[in-house]
């Protein structure tokens, strides 16, 4: 669904979404927060992106129920406040590694702060 033009508000159907391995709403005009229901809504998700969004809050701890998800993009959206700790190296999935799959990880233009783990 990315260049799909589904926003102001986050798309509350995601609710219903329940098996979900790839979410790809980049460049789809959201600037809404993103809820906190979206971080419950698939434990399965292995691909996400949201760049080239307006979305606003910061990222949740929760993000650590991803422990599938392979790529995160987050680029150019008004996100702000820390890193959460399982990305910023001081807490791991049950797998006791941080997102053991992820493999990318874009948080550029944002307003984020923290410091990334060496990899």
């Amino acid at each position: 669904m990315g260049s799909c033009h589904i926003g102001p508000a986050f798309p509350t159907w995601l609710q219903s979404q329940k098996n979900l391995q790839h979410l790809l709403l980049s460049n789809a005009r959201i600037s809404s927060c993103i809820p906190n229901w979206f971080w419950d809504i698939s434990f399965n998700m292995e691909e996400l992106d949201l760049s080239y969004n307006q979305s606003q809050g910061s990222i949740p701890s929760s993000i650590e129920n991803f422990c599938n998800l392979r790529y995160l993009y987050l680029r150019d959206n008004n996100l702000n406040g820390s890193l959460p700790e399982i990305i910023n190296g001081t807490k791991t999935c049950n797998s006791k590694s941080l997102l053991p799959n992820l493999r990318e990880l874009d948080l550029s233009s944002n307003q984020l702060i923290g410091k990334l783990p060496n990899c």
